[in-house]
Parts: C-alpha cells; sequence; structure tokens
C-alpha cells in the first residue's frame, strides 16, 4: 500500500514537471513569435528611413534644407494634433557615413521634470508612436517623389499598435491630409473608429474558404 501511495506521488510530481515545462514552452514560443515580430517590424522602419535619407539626398543641396524643415512641419503637427501633446516636436538629422547618407530621427518631448528630452523613433513605440510616424513619412516620400502622378497609399494595419484613445485624432487628421493632398489610402483594419471617416468601406468575409468582398 506504501508502495502504491509512493507511486502516486511520484506519478503526480512528474505531471506537474510536465505541465509546468508545456508553459515553459509555450511561453518561450511566444516570445518568439513576439520578437519576430519586433525583428519585422524594426526592418520595415529601417527600410523606410533609408528611402527618406535616399529621396532628401536626391532633390540636391538647394532644396534639401526645404524639404526637410516640411517633413518635419508635417510628423510636428501630426503628432501633436493626434497624441495631444504640443511639446512633442519631430527632428530630422542627416549624417554621412562614408559614401552613405544616413538619417537619423528623433522626437523631443517635455519631461515631467520640465526638461526636453530626445528618444529615438526606433525607441518610442508607446501609443502607436513609431507607427504615426512611419506612416507620415511613406506620404512624405510619396508625395517627394517626382514619378508618383496619382499617389496611393495602402496600410494594412498599420495602426494595429495605436491606443484606442487616439484613434479618433489619427482618423480626422489622415481625413484632413487626404482632403489637402488629394492622395488615396486603402487602409485594411479591424477598427471602426477609422472606417467612420471612409468615403467608401468594405467588409471581407471568408466562406467556404472563399473570400467575399462587399461593400457596406
Amino acid at each position: 500500500m506504501q508502495n502504491l501511495t509512493s507511486l502516486k506521488a511520484r506519478i503526480t510530481a512528474a505531471r506537474k514537471l510536465v505541465d509546468r515545462r508545456i508553459t515553459e514552452a509555450r511561453m518561450i514560443a511566444s516570445q518568439g513569435v513576439k520578437l519576430k515580430d519586433e525583428i519585422v517590424l524594426a526592418s520595415s522602419d529601417v527600410d523606410l528611413y533609408n528611402k527618406v535619407a535616399i529621396t532628401l539626398a536626391s532633390i540636391g543641396e538647394t532644396r534639401q534644407a526645404d524639404a526637410q524643415n516640411k517633413i518635419e512641419e508635417l510628423v510636428t503637427r501630426g503628432i501633436q494634433s493626434i497624441f495631444n501633446d504640443p511639446s512633442m516636436i519631430f527632428k530630422v538629422t542627416q549624417t554621412q557615413r562614408g559614401k552613405t547618407p544616413e538619417v537619423k530621427f528623433s522626437v523631443e518631448s517635455r519631461g515631467l521634470n520640465g526638461r526636453t528630452v530626445s528618444t529615438s523613433v526606433m525607441d518610442a513605440r508607446g501609443g502607436g508612436l513609431a507607427a504615426v510616424v512611419g506612416f507620415l513619412l511613406r506620404l512624405v516620400v510619396m508625395l517627394l517623389s517626382k514619378d508618383i502622378k496619382e499617389p496611393v497609399l495602402v496600410l494594412d494595419e498599420t495602426f494595429a499598435h495605436v491606443s484606442a484613445e487616439y484613434e479618433i485624432p489619427l482618423a480626422e487628421f489622415i481625413k484632413e491630409l487626404i482632403n489637402k493632398t488629394n492622395v488615396i489610402i486603402i487602409m485594411v483594419t479591424h477598427s471602426t473608429a477609422f472606417s467612420e471617416f471612409a468615403d467608401k468601406k468594405y467588409k471581407l468575409k471568408l466562406v467556404d474558404g472563399v473570400t467575399k468582398v462587399e461593400e457596406v
């Protein structure tokens, strides 16, 4: 009887150990997926920033300062309006590494102690700030390009990390940009905050393995 009780105890302990190992494995897998997503997002950011650097370099020195000022003004106005913080200022710093132009992007804001704090956009992801800045930079690059006559920007869940409290101000600002630039924006989103400002809305549904599109 004692051996049976001891065996049951060992089985129970073994089950707990297995359950713990399964939980740990799931956590590691989840962290791996999250890290992969962050790497993909960071790579996308790097590609975008390189495009901005190339764009600025291609328009010539006489227009670079003017273009940089316009970029800073647009992004600054956007983040101030969307995040309701008039102290936020977007800065573009151009550098040169050998023959390769590099551009650094930062956001300055007033800290709790009243001092100005400068944060790299790559590190400033609270409330979806990096997503908003990235969107505005893509828009600017497209508008500055001489090869694009009818600008169309496709956004696939671009603002998934933007906090819900900022969605309406962001949607309003996007609508304002569309009215002023005549750019066409095609947005894939699950948020009704953005769809309320859309000129046309479509719903995609998977029916029997086939994607159905209907206007709503």
